[in-house]
């Protein structure tokens, strides 16, 4: 018995990408036995490099716990920290000791970006549309944002990148 998410990439025209997936099992028993199963209870990693260049993402799930045709299994699972390349940048997630500093987080109306140098920072919303950029200078930078919509952004300079929610 098995209960699987399949993470399905999309082209840029927001379609199955040739049937690109990623399978993760979330429970399973190969051998028989509640001693032998095995299920997820922890955040884990899962590498979707294989899907390789997508425009976007769906899900779905399999399982062989079925009565009547439908699952006995609860189809759920949760996402956190996905991380994702956006076109002509580099913005994957620093290690949190290499991690910008953007407080507070959630925020309303402004943000303040601590600076070892002058540079630009650029606040992305989650499609990778520019929303602002700002040239930081050496030290604590207040930003407003009262402008932005609610919801979740990327702030990059550099090399670095931070997710940040209104």
């Amino acid at each position: 018995d098995y209960f699987k998410l399949i993470i399905h990439g999309l082209d840029e025209n927001y379609e199955d990408n040739e049937g690109a997936t990623v399978e993760y099992y979330l429970a399973k028993n190969e051998v028989g036995g509640i001693e032998n199963l095995y299920q997820s209870a922890d955040w884990e990693w899962v590498d979707l490099s294989p899907l390789g260049e997508v425009y976007g993402l769906y899900y779905t799930m399999e399982t062989t716990d079925m009565s009547y045709g439908w699952p006995n299994t609860s189809t759920y699972f949760c996402m956190d920290k996905l991380q994702v390349k956006i076109p002509g940048t580099d913005t994957r997630m620093k290690t949190p000791e290499t991690k910008i500093a953007v407080s507070p987080n959630p925020f309303t109306e402004f943000i303040v970006i601590n600076s070892h140098t002058s540079e630009l920072a650029t606040i992305y919303d989650l499609s990778g549309k520019v929303i602002l950029t700002v040239k930081l200078h050496a030290g604590s930078n207040r930003i407003n944002t009262s402008a932005l919509a609610k919801g979740a952004y990327i702030v990059k300079t550099g090399g670095n990148a931070v997710k940040i929610v209104k």
